[in-house]
């Protein structure tokens, strides 16, 4: 949001990274070995681990300062979703992806790495599918094409449920493509987030009608 807060032992308040200064935090991720991941408005990537703080800007081959959204992959990698593209992070060094090399669309909204390690990414003018070192379409991404796609969940059955900001949620499985909208009970239209609980229920972030 606009400022970051830390919530401990039911206290909510303001919250700043030593030594960053005044950055404006989008989004923050703890990686599985620990570190810690900042995204921020404008002022690229920041990784503080035990060991030292690095930064990624621009300057050393983001593909763009304006972060939106991270997604560790199960091979420790992590993938970077901005205003103008994606950029994936490994051993070999960033290599970035825009609507130049298959990308749906350069906004990125939302990225998730299904169970055959799929890299699903969510933009404001479409679904990407990212999988063995190449985009590809199939009858959904061709059926989602002109969504906002804001959110992305795979279920405990396989499924695929994709968020809109302004078309509802939509699922996919076995090949079949179902949706969901006010029309069938939901509040809104407009689905931020999607969760799933142990009991298998559904929880979904929506903007006010």
């Amino acid at each position: 949001s606009n400022q970051l807060v830390n919530v401990k032992s039911g206290q909510a308040k303001p919250f700043s990274f030593p030594g960053l200064g005044d950055v404006r935090v989008r989004n923050v991720l703890r990686s599985q070995d620990g570190s810690v991941w900042i995204g921020t408005d404008g002022g690229g990537v920041y990784h503080l681990s035990a060991k030292k703080t690095a930064h990624f800007t621009t300057r050393e081959g983001l593909v763009n300062n304006f972060v939106r959204v991270f997604l560790e992959s199960k091979d420790g990698t992590l993938w970077i979703g901005t205003d103008n593209g994606v950029s994936h992070l490994d051993r070999g060094g960033i290599h970035n992806f825009t609507a130049q090399n298959g990308l749906a669309y350069n906004s990125i909204r939302s990225l998730l790495e299904d169970r055959d390690g799929t890299i699903w990414i969510g933009t404001e003018h479409g679904l990407s599918q990212f999988k063995n070192g190449e985009f590809v379409r199939d009858a959904m991404t061709t059926a989602l094409s002109d969504e906002k796609v804001w959110a992305l969940h795979q279920d405990t059955d396989g499924g695929m449920w994709i968020g809109t900001r302004a078309h509802g949620l939509f699922r996919y499985r076995n090949g079949e493509l179902s949706h969901y909208t006010m029309a069938n009970g939901l509040a809104s239209d407009s689905i931020y987030c999607i969760l799933e609980d142990k009991q298998g229920h559904f929880w979904l972030d929506r903007k006010s009608v």
